[in-house]
């Protein structure tokens, strides 16, 4: 008796060992899975950033170009009347 006793509480033991093994390796499974995932989604993330930041950068370059034009086009415009106000020979009489 004593030794069906000891026999089952090795039995249990065994099984609580194999079944806490089986435990470990499905955690470590998901835990790779989640790292992989997690890998994969900062590479992606890292990309789009990379994408965004070259696409803001070419959108700023043509901003920037189109308002050098627009300052220049003024520019010119204001200089244009203002020759045309000091050539105007009814501006010399007072």
């Amino acid at each position: 008796m004593l030794h069906q006793t000891i026999r089952l509480v090795s039995d249990v033991a065994n099984e609580l060992k194999n079944d806490l093994r089986q435990d470990v390796r499905r955690i470590e499974k998901v835990v790779n899975d989640v790292e992989q995932m997690v890998k994969e989604d900062s590479r992606e993330t890292s990309s789009e950033l990379r994408d965004t930041t070259r696409d803001m950068k070419e959108d700023m370059e043509l901003l920037t170009d189109k308002l050098e034009s627009a300052m220049t086009a003024l520019e010119e415009k204001i200089e244009k009347r203002i020759k045309l106000a000091l050539d105007n020979p009814l501006s010399q009489m007072k």
